[in-house]
């Protein structure tokens, strides 16, 4: 059974920088909830089509790793990456809409492969609405990050972040 969960935040940034915060691995991980991310040997180099990214999720060392391929990369639009572990299968998007003032709305969409049958699809009504948040804490954080750069920009510093509240 697939499942979607979704989440969109409107920032006040250009689709370029928000779509180079998104595919740059070493950023993620100042905004994205409870992720670090490898890349892996592939044909290609990250975020490129054909890449292939290790990610693990989780906290104090107890979590799942995802192993994923970069299937579309369409800058700066669309983001697109294959979950192929056996615990996480599916595909993961974001897509960045720019507006005319120079802000975006990002939407990070997982279209997910439940797992464990029966027990995955009784489940995933819990599991919903944590997913969710997961996304949308991370969307907040990514905000705070972009905000950051810009000030470190303009006073020539740099920007590092742990996440917070946007």
């Amino acid at each position: 059974m697939t499942v979607t969960v979704s989440a969109s935040k409107v920032l006040r940034a250009s689709a370029d920088q928000v779509f180079t915060a998104v595919t740059d691995l070493a950023r993620q991980e100042r905004w994205m909830v409870a992720t670090r991310l490898y890349e892996l040997t592939a044909p290609a180099p990250s975020p490129q089509v054909g890449a292939r990214l290790a990610a693990f999720t989780g906290v104090a060392g107890v979590g799942f790793l995802d192993v994923m391929t970069v299937t579309e990369y369409d800058p700066p639009r669309r983001w697109v990456t294959a979950h192929e572990a056996d615990f996480v299968r599916g595909v993961g998007i974001f897509e960045i809409d720019a507006a005319r003032d120079d802000s975006c709305r990002v939407t990070w969409t997982e279209h997910l492969d439940l797992p464990f049958g029966l027990v995955g699809r009784l489940g995933w009504p819990l599991v919903r609405p944590v997913a969710r948040v997961g996304l949308q804490v991370s969307l907040r954080r990514l905000a705070v990050q972009l905000r950051a750069d810009a000030a470190a920009a303009t006073t020539g510093t740099t920007a590092v972040t742990g996440g917070g509240r946007a």
